[in-house]
């Protein structure tokens, strides 16, 4: 039991990898030091979950150009946090420190480098809560007939979707050759290819037309 208890299996196979950094922080208790080996297919959840830690690496370095004392790398810093598509659950805790160290520093008086402060710490507030993965969210339909509608729908969607993927297969292609052509050219930055490549990826595992629709009707 001790053992088996030791195995966390995450049933949300899209999950994100912040939704995966949720659940190694809920899992293991307050304190304690915990070695995490995972098991996944790199391409989807798994290489997200890597991405996460890749964003912690150069959010700690930009970190510390930023509370060092030359101006010209407190600029490269603030600039790489700001320009970060996403601050995630690694790195909130250290640019709050480093927002805290800006707001009383000698070197960070100036009205540009406060500016940049001000815009981390709307970030950091704005920053969406996450349930933990695997947590499904069902709703209790009104009666079997509701149920059958649903599911009946879902299908038809799973359906047209399996028959549309293979022209939206070549669509996904296309990009992400432009996406390695943009990057090659510097038009884009690397984090926002890795952020482009990603969506790619996640589309790939399917569920792409249920969100198109949810999407729509939200519009």
């Amino acid at each position: 039991t001790w053992y088996q208890r030791k195995i966390v299996v995450i049933p949300k196979y899209e999950a994100t990898g912040e939704e995966v950094v949720h659940t190694i922080v809920e899992e293991i208790p307050p304190g304690f030091l915990a070695k995490v080996m995972g098991l996944q297919n790199i391409k989807g959840t798994g290489l997200d979950f890597v991405y996460r830690f890749q964003a912690w690496d150069a959010c700690f370095e930009a970190c510390e150009q930023a509370s060092g004392r030359q101006p010209q790398l407190i600029e490269k810093g603030l600039a790489v946090l700001v320009a970060m598509p996403a601050i995630g659950q690694l790195c909130q805790q250290r640019v709050r420190e480093l927002i805290s160290f800006g707001r009383t520093s000698d070197t960070m008086r100036r009205a540009d480098l406060q500016s940049q402060l001000d815009i981390l710490e709307e970030r950091l507030g704005a920053e969406p809560s996450l349930q933990t993965a695997g947590t499904e969210v069902t709703e209790t339909a009104d009666s079997s007939r509701q149920q059958l509608i649903t599911k009946t729908k879902d299908w038809l969607r799973d359906c047209a979707e399996q028959y549309l993927d293979v022209n939206d297969s070549v669509r996904r292609r296309d990009k992400a050759d432009l996406i390695y052509k943009d990057l090659a050219a510097c038009r884009i930055s690397r984090q926002r290819a890795v952020v482009e490549l990603r969506k790619i990826n996640k589309r790939q595992k399917g569920g792409w037309l249920a969100a198109a629709l949810s999407q729509k009707k939200t519009a």
